[in-house]
């Protein structure tokens, strides 16, 4: 492996990579491919509108959800114990704060760290270095995976596993070195992929 895809996959970042920048804009995303209408729709009028894209999960045809830091939106069919279980945390007055569901199951992050798991949507290595990361007192972002890799974001670092598409490590490694701050990443099946920004 090349000193290159080493730090290609793993970013530490302390100040650089995910803290804030005037070189970004404050309620931005990014997109590998197309997205579902309604997706893009949505993601465009948070944008424009200055409201913080939290993050961001679809499953690379009609199914998707946004999270802001006050509200949760969905479009398609989702998982019903996932909503069963975001309605449940709603009606405590919390918010879900990451979300990431696949055909192998599915998983939630409250707004005060707490985890709810259902199936195996996690690989083991990421999982490791979840458990690890939040030992280690991070502050968990998000998770998202698809059958051929897997992104971790935290507070302090973005981690890769697998084989993760090249023009989406070529954008880590960009926005790192242009210190642009990364909130989350979502990958779908498909391999099209969606970075929100700080």
């Amino acid at each position: 492996m090349t000193r290159l895809a080493r730090l290609s996959r793993f970013f530490l970042v302390g100040s650089i990579l995910l803290a804030s920048s005037d070189a970004c804009l404050a309620s931005g995303y990014f997109t590998s491919g197309p997205l579902p209408n309604d997706l893009r729709e949505r993601l465009d009028t948070l944008a424009n509108n200055g409201v913080p894209i939290e993050g961001v999960c679809f499953d690379g045809a009609q199914s998707w959800v946004t999270l802001t830091p006050n509200e949760i939106r969905s479009g398609g069919p989702l998982p019903q114990r996932m909503v069963n279980y975001i309605e449940g945390l709603k009606s405590n007055g919390r918010l879900p704060r990451a979300v990431q569901f696949s055909g192998d199951g599915w998983y939630v992050l409250d707004e005060h760290g707490g985890l709810k798991i259902e199936g195996h949507p996690l690989p083991p290595d990421a999982d490791e270095f979840i458990q690890g990361a939040l030992n280690g007192g991070s502050r968990l972002q998000s998770v998202s995976c698809n059958r051929n890799g897997w992104v971790v974001v935290t507070d302090r670092a973005v981690k890769t596993g697998g084989a993760v598409p090249p023009n989406l490590l070529a954008k880590i490694q960009e926005f790192s070195q242009r210190r642009i701050g990364i909130r989350s990443i979502s990958l779908a099946p498909n391999g099209i992929w969606v970075i929100t920004t700080k």
